[in-house]
C-alpha cells in the first residue's frame, strides 16, 4: 500500500515540477524579481498582485519547456489576475480572461495530456504545413487591423501596436494548446511590440517604465527560446 500511495504521490508532483536547467531557473528567477520590483518600489505588497506575476512567469518558462504543469500555473496567474482587473474596473480584460483564457487552460491540458511523454510529462510538439502558415498570417493581419479600427474609436493610444499584440496572442493561445511550434514566432512578435509600447512609455517617463522594458525584454528571450526548445523537441518526434 506505501508503494502505491508513494507512487501517487511521485505522479503528481511530475504534473506540477521538472527538472530545469539553469537557463530556465535564471529565466523564472529574474523575471520574478522584476515583477516584484514595483511592489517594492511603491511599499505596496500585493499578494494578489505578487502571486498573480510569479504563476504567469512560470506558466510561460514552463511552456516553452512543453511541460504540462504549464497549464496549472495558468490557471492560477488567470484566476488571480481576473480578481485584480475586477478590483481595477477592467471589465474587458475580466471577461475576455474569464471567457477565453480561463476555459484555455482545461481545454488545453486535455489536449496535451493525450499527446505527453507519460513519464516526463513533455508534450509531442509538431509544425504547421505550409497551407497553414499562409491561412494564419493572413488571420493574423485581418485580426491585427480589424482590432487597431475599434481601438482607434476608443482613442486608444498606440492602436495598431496594441491591437497586434492583443490579436496575436489569442492566435498564439490557440496555437499552443495544439501543440504547434509557430506559436513561438507569434509570441516573438507580441513581445517585440509590447517592449516596443513600453519604451515609448519610457520615453514619456511613465512610471515603472523602466522595469517593464526589461521584464518584456525577457519575455523575448523566452519566446525565443520557447521556439528552439519546441522546433529541437519537434524534428526529435
Amino acid at each position: 500500500m506505501s508503494n502505491i500511495n508513494e507512487k501517487k504521490l511521485n505522479f503528481k508532483a511530475n504534473n506540477l515540477f521538472v527538472k530545469l536547467n539553469k537557463f530556465e531557473w535564471f529565466l523564472i528567477i529574474a523575471i520574478s524579481i522584476l515583477n516584484i520590483i514595483p511592489f517594492v518600489l511603491t511599499k505596496d505588497v500585493d499578494m494578489i498582485g505578487i502571486t498573480s506575476s510569479i504563476t504567469g512567469v512560470i506558466c510561460v518558462v514552463m511552456t516553452a519547456k512543453g511541460h504540462i504543469s504549464c497549464y496549472f500555473w495558468g490557471f492560477i496567474n488567470i484566476v488571480t489576475y481576473i480578481l485584480i482587473a475586477y478590483q481595477a474596473k477592467l471589465y474587458g480584460e475580466v471577461i475576455l480572461n474569464a471567457a477565453y483564457y480561463l476555459p484555455l487552460q482545461f481545454i488545453g491540458y486535455y489536449m496535451w495530456d493525450k499527446h505527453i511523454n507519460k513519464e516526463t510529462k513533455i508534450v509531442k510538439t509538431k509544425g504547421m504545413n505550409l497551407a497553414s502558415i499562409i491561412m494564419l498570417f493572413f488571420a493574423s493581419i485581418l485580426g491585427t487591423i480589424s482590432y487597431s479600427y475599434i481601438l482607434g474609436l476608443m482613442g486608444s493610444n498606440l492602436p495598431l501596436a496594441n491591437s497586434m499584440a492583443s490579436a496575436l496572442s489569442l492566435i498564439a493561445m490557440y496555437l499552443s494548446i495544439k501543440r504547434y511550434k509557430e506559436q513561438w514566432i507569434l509570441w516573438v512578435l507580441v513581445n517585440i511590440v509590447s517592449l516596443y509600447m513600453w519604451i515609448i512609455s519610457l520615453m514619456n517617463s511613465e512610471a515603472n517604465s523602466s522595469v517593464m522594458v526589461i521584464m518584456w525584454f525577457f519575455y523575448l528571450i523566452n519566446a525565443v527560446y520557447g521556439y528552439i526548445n519546441w522546433d529541437r523537441m519537434t524534428k526529435n518526434v
